[in-house]
């Protein structure tokens, strides 16, 4: 897998939320992503209606064996308006990006070993999957920072 270090401009998205535990996530995710397919056309001014994007914010010290971590899965839009009832906002602000192809479940083990071995640290809590459905790919990105 090549790590890539990507700049990339802010993104606003509007979709679908939800909290959920990593226990409980591979319930919840997948009706998440079947309710926004269902009703992703009724979001207005959509940069590129071929990429989603997929967020996932942690808590400041997350535990991962009991804390829930905010999710969102949504499209990529011009400005933040019109949002449809039942539909959330999130806007990530522009940062560098550790990126990897997502290859299967250790792809996010693989490229947070990468930041820590690296010259960067993960300058925020979230992680953004960044779905291409013309080419088939899924990118991970972790925001990072060159390291003090």
């Amino acid at each position: 897998m090549e790590v890539r270090i990507v700049e990339k401009d802010a993104i606003r998205l509007i979709g679908m939320s939800t909290q959920t535990t990593l226990q409980d996530a591979g319930e919840k995710l997948p009706r998440l992503n079947d309710s926004f397919k269902e009703r992703k056309a009724e979001i207005a001014g959509k940069v590129d209606s071929s990429l989603d994007y997929a967020v996932s914010i942690d808590p400041l010290d997350y535990k991962v064996e009991t804390d829930a971590f905010t999710f969102i899965i949504g499209t990529e839009v011009e400005r933040i308006e019109h949002l449809p009832q039942g539909m959330a906002a999130h806007e990530c602000p522009p940062y560098i990006y550790a990126c990897v192809e997502k290859t299967n479940d250790s792809t996010f083990e693989y490229l947070l070993h990468w930041v820590n071995a690296s010259d960067y640290e993960l300058a925020e809590t979230y992680s953004i999957e960044e779905v291409d459905h013309m080419k088939g790919t899924i990118t991970l990105m972790f925001p990072v920072r060159l390291r003090n």
